[in-house]
């Protein structure tokens, strides 16, 4: 972290404080939808409004609340999704502004409050879930685009009350619409981040899927990452996650240094172990390195994926890693924690990751002791 804040004070003396703007997202390649465009440039101009505002230049948007993720799900079944809005700084305050492409614009749709809550699926039907659950209290409400406001009509399909949840817990909301799954959300860098960290857009990109660029050879890819792994060459710190990891450009040995890639510990990381995989499904082989923190009575445990692109190779860490998984088709997941399994995309300084089932049929990766 010492590293990239002193990356981003030389940046803003070069710069000047007042032109400074946050990173540019990097785009991938492709023909997008006007409502991709559009909404892109709505998060990259709140991204900009809300890094302003960390030089003190005027309030937050939207009632002073920072925006903390969004999602996309598709309510009407037009085609083109609504974007979702999660503002505030905790689950007290959390409100959800929600948006739709209209007549060439992003047009508001209205807001609800949003603490203790997460949205779902409405298969084959005008409607989205809005699930809520907090100290053993719960309820599964429904609401569509009927009126072309987000607001109305709600509809209550459960209310929980402690003893209910005691006995059976909260109630999936799969239970009551079939089909109905957890609409993933992707941080907007403003909580966890550095200021200067840029849009997330990919999720945008990737929503109708996304063409890959032809895989480069695979002697070219191990050459350039093992000039990352034993000559010491510089490489592009991004967050994996939306958490930690964003060292910009750093060296392995100074990655890993405490405070570099994780902010927390006094203790450096230890690269254990590599295997070589495609993590993000493009068709290219990526490493990924085991890394490990020893504090006094656990271990800490994360996976870096290094990826080489377009010359660069850029370094994605996740957090809390338990376990890397393949599955027979070849999709790479992370055990995020006990019982929470992920997928990522990344793409330059893009990344994010969305939840997968636990696969029941997988390999473990192939690693190798790092010397």
């Amino acid at each position: 972290m010492k590293l990239f804040v002193l990356y981003l004070l030389l940046t803003l003396c070069l710069t000047g404080h007042a032109s400074f703007q946050p990173q540019r997202a990097d785009i991938p390649p492709g023909d997008y939808a006007p409502w991709q465009e559009a909404y892109a440039g709505f998060l990259t101009n709140l991204r900009s409004s809300e890094y302003r505002h960390t030089l003190g230049e005027f309030g937050f948007p939207g009632d002073d609340m920072p925006s903390d993720s969004y999602s996309l799900y598709d309510v009407d079944k037009d085609g083109v999704p609504e974007l979702f809005l999660k503002c505030g700084t905790c689950e007290a305050d959390y409100h959800t502004f929600g948006y739709t492409f209209r007549g060439g614009q992003v047009s508001s749709l209205g807001s609800f409050p949003s603490g203790h809550s997460s949205l779902y699926t409405v298969p084959g039907e005008d409607g989205i879930i809005y699930h809520e659950g907090h100290m053993g209290y719960g309820s599964i409400e429904k609401f569509s685009m009927a009126g072309g406001g987000i607001i109305g009509p709600w509809e209550t399909l459960l209310t929980e009350t402690e003893e209910d949840t005691r006995r059976d817990g909260y109630t999936d909301p799969g239970a009551l619409v079939p089909g109905s799954q957890l609409i993933p959300s992707h941080y907007t860098c403003t909580q966890f981040r550095p200021a200067d960290s840029p849009a997330l857009l990919l999720p945008i990109y990737d929503y109708q899927g996304r063409e890959f660029p032809a895989p480069m050879e695979e002697a070219e890819v191990r050459a350039a990452i093992g000039k990352v792994l034993y000559e010491n060459a510089p490489f592009f710190g991004v967050s994996g996650d939306g958490f930690h990891g964003d060292t910009g450009p750093v060296t392995l040995e100074e990655y890993l240094q405490p405070e570099a890639a994780y902010p927390y510990g006094k203790q450096p990381l230890k690269l254990e172990k590599t295997a070589w995989a495609d993590v993000n499904g493009d068709g290219q082989t990526d490493c990924l390195l085991w890394l490990e923190q020893e504090e006094e009575k656990w271990t800490n445990t994360f996976c870096t994926v290094l990826s080489l692109e377009e010359g660069q190779v850029y370094a994605y860490f996740f957090d809390s890693v338990r376990d890397v998984a393949v599955e027979p088709d070849g999709t790479v997941t992370f055990q995020i924690y006990k019982d929470y399994w992920a997928r990522a995309s990344f793409y330059k300084n893009q990344s994010y990751t969305v939840p997968a089932l636990e696969p029941i049929h997988r390999d473990s990766l192939s690693w190798d002791t790092f010397t």
